[in-house]
C-alpha cells in the first residue's frame, strides 16, 4: 500500500496558496497589483482589523482612508480629481433625457422609444453602494464606483441578483450608457444607466 508523504501535501498546499491572485478590489499600487498574494488573513498594523491577505499591512478601510497600498503602504493616486455621475432611466421613467449625447447613444443602441427618467438630476457615485431598486420581487440593485488608480479606467460595480462590472475612461467628459436587466422567475425589468465622468471631488 502506498504511503502518502505529508511534506509533499503541505508543499502542494503552500504552492496553491502562494499562487492565488490578489483579492478582488484590493487597494494596491500598480506594482503590487501585478503580483500574487496568499489568501490567508492577516492583521492591520494600524487598527488590528483583518486584512485580505497575510502579506498585507493594512486593512481595506485604513488603506482607503490613507490612500496607501494595502501591502507596501505606497501612496495611491487620489480619487478626488474625477467623479462618476449617473442618470437612471427606465421604460416607464417619464421624461426623455435632455442631453443630446444620451439621445444619440440611445438611438445608436436601438433603445426603445419611451425610455426616460423621472428626474433630470445626476447622482454622484461613490464607494458606498447607491440603491437603485429594492423589492421583494426583484431583489436589490446597487451601483458603486471603484478607482484602481494610475491611468486605469474607473470601474462601476452593479451589485445585486445580477452582478456586473463596467469600465469607463477616467478622462473628464467620458460618457457611456449601460443597459442592465434585473429578473425574477416570472418577470424582468430593464434599467439604462447614463454614466458621465467629470472633474470634482469623488464621493466617499
Amino acid at each position: 500500500m502506498a504511503v502518502r508523504n505529508p511534506f509533499s501535501m503541505t508543499a502542494m498546499a503552500l504552492v496553491l496558496c502562494l499562487g492565488s491572485a490578489a483579492p478582488a478590489f484590493a487597494e494596491l499600487c500598480p506594482e503590487r497589483r501585478q503580483q500574487s498574494h496568499t489568501k490567508d488573513i492577516g492583521t492591520c498594523t494600524l487598527c488590528k482589523s483583518m486584512t485580505s491577505s497575510g502579506q498585507f499591512q493594512l486593512c481595506k478601510a485604513c488603506s482607503e482612508r490613507l490612500r496607501e497600498c494595502e501591502q507596501c503602504r505606497k501612496h495611491l493616486p487620489s480619487t478626488g480629481s474625477v467623479m462618476v455621475k449617473v442618470k437612471v432611466m427606465t421604460p416607464d421613467g417619464g421624461s426623455a433625457p435632455e442631453e443630446e449625447w444620451i439621445r444619440q447613444a440611445m438611438k445608436a443602441m436601438q433603445i426603445p422609444q419611451g425610455v426616460g427618467t423621472p428626474s433630470s438630476q445626476w447622482i454622484t457615485l461613490g464607494r458606498e453602494p447607491l440603491t437603485i431598486h429594492d423589492s421583494r420581487h426583484f431583489g436589490k440593485l446597487c451601483l458603486a464606483v471603484r478607482d484602481p488608480g494610475g491611468e486605469s479606467p474607473l470601474r462601476v460595480e452593479i451589485t445585486g441578483t445580477q452582478a456586473a462590472t463596467v469600465e469607463i475612461p477616467r478622462t473628464p467628459g467620458s460618457h457611456r450608457i449601460v443597459q442592465h436587466t434585473i429578473s425574477s422567475s416570472v418577470a424582468s425589468r430593464d434599467y439604462y444607466f447614463a454614466l458621465s465622468v467629470e472633474r470634482g471631488m469623488a464621493k466617499e
